[in-house]
């Protein structure tokens, strides 16, 4: 399969070990990776996390508030998401 083009530019996509990762034998990805992966802003990708209609026991169950460090050394929120929250 051929990858689209749009504006000229090819549709660069990661392989998938480039976006799940496992620990203790779960998958999982974080919101960074998913705002990389889709080219998104990673705060329109936590707005859309915040906005989603699920109950409270399947936001616990799929998307663990984390934090990382940016590129200014300051630590910002982000989520790991499971399979299901994905």
């Amino acid at each position: 399969m051929e990858d689209s083009q749009t504006n000229g530019q090819e549709t660069a996509m990661q392989p998938i070990e480039n976006i799940v990762e496992i620990d203790d034998g779960k998958m999982f990805t974080t919101s960074l990776t998913v705002a990389n992966a889709f080219e998104k802003e990673h705060k329109n990708v936590l707005q859309s996390i915040l906005n989603l209609e699920c109950s409270k026991q399947f936001n616990e169950l799929n998307f663990q508030p984390v934090e990382y460090k940016d590129a200014k050394g300051e630590m910002r929120p982000a989520y790991r998401l499971t399979r299901d929250g994905f």
